[in-house]
This record gives structure tokens, C-alpha cells and sequence, in this order.
């Protein structure tokens, strides 16, 4: 059984077995097996991708909106990995929903997808201060994103 973990010094680690460029890393192996006077050579490739998803805006400002109406904005979420993310909107606020599905979905490679974030100021809690600023939290595989 053979484990790739790759770290952030990948490229300087491989050295001419790189190619950053193209995003992959080529291995020459031999095996020996006991007892056999022969070997066998072969070569093993890694495909190193990013584990990132990027969320646009950065910033999201719901403007004035009154306690009577909900407000939403588009979040577009671009997954920037060869590899399928799941990702999930946690932690908001009782005044705050993200759909479809509550926030939570599955990016495939390369995908763009699109996530509206609603303001309900009216289920506030008893709030009295008249700007409401909060934070929300993205998580996926790779890490997560404060917007």
C-alpha cells in the first residue's frame, strides 16, 4: 500500500521528477521481487491539484433592508480542484439561511456553482442595534473561507 501525502514544498522536494507546470509528479520505480532474477520497472504519476474553492464576492453587503422584508445576494462558489468538494455554509446566524439545501452541496472539478445568501432581519432575537453585521462561514475537504 502506497501513500502520497503531498505538503506545500512539494515542487522543491521532487526536483527534475516535477513538472509544476502541469501539475504532476512522475516517479521512475523498480520492484524486486524475492527470488526472481528479473525486475520490473515502471513509473508512477501524481496529479497534484489545489484543494481551494473560490467565493465571489468576498464581501457580501445586503444594503438598508427593513425588519418587514427578507433580502438575498448570489455567492458564487468556483471549486479550482481536479477533484469533486464538497462544501457547507455553518454557524449562520438565526436571521440568515443560504439555498439550495440549506448551504450545503458538492462542487465537481472546475465547477461553478451559485449559493444565495437571505437576510431575514425580523428573526433578529430582540437585536435593538439597527446594523447587523455578522460573519459567515464556508468549510470544505481543503480548508474554509470567512466572507
Amino acid at each position: 500500500k502506497i501513500k502520497f501525502s503531498p505538503k506545500e514544498d512539494i515542487w522543491d522536494v521532487c526536483g527534475t521528477y516535477g513538472e509544476r507546470d502541469a501539475g504532476k509528479i512522475l516517479c521512475p520505480v523498480t520492484l524486486h521481487v524475492t527470488g526472481q532474477a528479473l525486475t520490473s520497472e515502471m513509473q508512477v504519476e501524481a496529479r497534484i491539484t489545489p484543494c481551494d474553492i473560490e467565493v465571489s464576492p468576498s464581501l457580501v453587503d445586503f444594503g438598508v433592508v427593513s425588519i418587514y422584508e427578507s433580502v438575498s445576494r448570489r455567492v458564487t462558489l468556483t471549486n479550482m480542484s481536479s477533484l469533486p468538494m464538497e462544501f457547507g455554509f455553518v454557524g449562520l446566524p438565526n436571521f440568515m439561511c443560504a439555498q439550495p439545501n440549506d448551504g450545503f452541496g458538492e462542487l465537481l472539478p472546475f465547477e461553478t456553482s451559485f449559493v444565495d445568501l437571505i437576510l431575514c432581519p425580523c428573526k433578529n432575537d430582540g437585536e435593538t442595534d439597527n446594523n447587523i453585521k455578522t460573519s459567515v462561514k464556508l468549510v470544505w475537504a481543503g480548508g474554509e473561507r470567512t466572507i
